[in-house]
């Protein structure tokens, strides 16, 4: 996907899902959860679209100041309405644009997967990352439970094949066709948790902890799919099957 192709998928796809579609999902709350044990400090936000959630993020921090970076540029504009500092950048390709330990932590939710260059990122947040800092990562599981099935009977996991037919090769493809928009076919790169943990403790970074998370049934899904979320939140408390991954990371080098 090439550089306007992106943010015009950002654009449009993305950044302007309203907050109340997060707010109840078991990945934020964890996040959030994790935030609130560091009061106070400099936080930034990765992909922070709107400044939406970054404001709840702030909020749960209590953070002295709020950043963000975000490859759309009205997606930078909205949230600098909102009294989020927001620069636009393209974080596969573009340094941040903040001095060296800098920041006390950094939040990168679901972002990592979009990027071809995943360790300029990480560099990066190391770079700007204060010794001792935090970064939290989340990011889909390929381990997680329902790829497994879906490889075992010979079916493509979620990892679309076509940007215009994202429901090739899958399982429930007719449902998964009418839930895909915004979701699995940008995603370049696939993690599992063992990759995604070797990957930071390369990059200088020590593993606090790692936890998987659930995504709630909306409401008026397909049959079979309801019943599969209930299996989702059961393998949300095994990470390496979860279907997200968080991951509490410290700066240590």
């Amino acid at each position: 996907m090439g550089g306007n192709a992106l943010k015009e998928y950002y654009n449009t796809a993305y950044f302007r899902k309203p907050e109340e579609l997060f707010k109840d999902e078991d990945r934020l709350k964890k996040v959030l959860k994790i935030l609130v044990k560091y009061g106070g400090g400099v936080f930034l936000d990765i992909g922070c679209g709107n400044g939406g959630i970054t404001v709840v993020l702030r909020e749960a921090m209590k953070s002295e100041q709020a950043y963000g970076v975000e490859v759309s540029p009205e997606g930078v504009s909205l949230a600098n309405q909102k009294g989020i500092k927001a620069y636009e950048t393209d974080v596969s390709t573009s340094k941040l644009p903040f001095k060296d330990e800098f920041f006390d932590v950094v939040f990168c939710g679901e972002v990592i997967e979009h990027l071809f260059d995943t360790d300029f990122l990480l560099k990066e947040v190391y770079r700007t990352l204060k010794q001792g800092g935090t970064l939290i990562l989340t990011t889909p599981n390929l381990g997680a439970w329902y790829n497994r099935i879906s490889l075992l009977f010979g079916f493509q996991p979620s990892i679309s094949v076509s940007l215009q037919n994202p429901e090739l090769g899958k399982p429930f493809r007719n449902a998964f066709k009418k839930q895909s928009a915004g979701g699995s076919e940008a995603h370049i790169r696939f993690f599992t948790k063992r990759a995604l943990e070797e990957l930071l403790i390369i990059h200088g970074f020590e593993i606090l902890t790692t936890q998987g998370s659930y995504y709630s049934a909306p409401k008026n899904h397909h049959s079979i799919l309801k019943a599969m979320f209930l299996f989702d939140k059961f393998y949300a408390h095994f990470p390496s099957m979860a279907t997200d991954l968080i991951v509490e990371v410290r700066k240590i080098k």
